[in-house]
């Protein structure tokens, strides 16, 4: 049954939902779970997980091209600080699932980048591609961003 304190006060739906939910693992008879927003938040959770991860590789990839760019930047030795700092946070965040093997290709390591940085390509947390001008999926499957034409 969809809660209206869902809307009002989602930190309070969120405890009423966990003490639910306990109840309910405990055995008893629980009928007023809000179960179409305790899907979404469980989905939302996972990739937000991701989100958070992909994050913080991509700025580290990209204080390490501004470094690149412009080695005499003033600002330079804190980009070389935080291209050090956010693979640890990305580390960090990071939490294999139990199918993870140590071999497994990680986050974005099938990223081809022709061309263009540029694009307006949306995905979704596993890297589904939602539309957008500037993306396309190679032979393999791998999202691959290509030049806007003009």
């Amino acid at each position: 049954m969809p809660d209206d304190l869902y809307h009002r006060d989602f930190v309070a739906w969120s405890q009423a939902q966990a003490d639910r939910l306990r109840r309910l693992a405990a055995g008893e008879r629980v009928n007023d779970l809000d179960w179409p927003n305790l899907v979404e938040e469980v989905e939302d959770l996972g990739c937000s997980q991701v989100q958070a991860v992909e994050s913080l590789l991509f700025q580290a990839m990209l204080h390490a091209l501004k470094v690149a760019a412009w080695p005499e930047n003033p600002a330079s030795d804190q980009w070389r600080g935080e291209i050090r700092g956010f693979p640890i946070g990305a580390r960090n965040r990071f939490t294999p699932s139990p199918d993870f093997s140590p071999g497994q290709p990680m986050i974005a390591q099938d990223l081809v980048v022709p061309g263009s940085l540029r694009s307006e390509a949306k995905t979704d947390c596993l890297g589904e591609r939602r539309g957008g001008p500037g993306a396309a999926r190679d032979k393999r499957g791998r999202l691959q961003l290509v030049r806007s034409p003009g």
